[in-house]
Formats: C-alpha cells, structure tokens, sequence
C-alpha cells in the first residue's frame, strides 16, 4: 500500500511529496521524482522503528522514531497511520503518551 499524505520529517514538511508505504518488512519512503536525485527510495525495517501516538493541538499524531543511534522522527496524522497499521498487518505496537 503507499499513500502520500501530510509528513514531517525532523523539522522539514514533506506534505504531498513524500510517498509512504507499508509491508511485513517494514516502512518504505520515498520522495517525488522530481526530489528523487541524491535521495533514492528507502525501506527501514520494522526492528529499528519505535510507535508513538501523540495528541496535537487539533489532530493526533503517530509519530515513528527510526534508528537506535541517531533516532529520526517521522510524524503522520492518525488518521493516515491507521491505514498504514491495517495494511501493515499490525507489524507495530503503538506506545500510549
């Protein structure tokens, strides 16, 4: 499954330019052809990426922290992450703030 939708990746906004999807393997981003140069599609496996569902100011949020080292959050609207979690296959436990 791959949805674009609104993401935030540390500090910069990627709405409608990242494209997200979802296996049994893990979390695939990749970014509009036109952004692609230097910035190849990437797959993070599931055993590297923490859930975490945040309340905002008006929306929820899902927000995946990915590596151990350098840990890089990515944050999505609930809404988007539920589809993602269903298409998924629950491969992800979502930790409760």
């Amino acid at each position: 499954m791959s949805l674009t939708n609104w993401k935030r990746v540390r500090m910069a906004n990627y709405n409608n330019v990242l494209t997200l999807g979802v296996s049994q393997q893990g979390l695939y981003l990749a970014s509009m052809f036109l952004f692609r140069f230097m910035h190849p599609p990437l797959l993070v496996q599931w055993s590297v990426i923490k859930v975490r569902r945040n309340k905002g100011w008006v929306f929820e949020y899902v927000t995946f922290t990915m590596g151990h080292e350098l840990a890089i959050p990515l944050r999505i609207r609930g809404k988007l992450a539920a589809k993602l979690r269903e298409s998924a296959g629950n491969c992800w436990s979502i930790e409760e703030t």
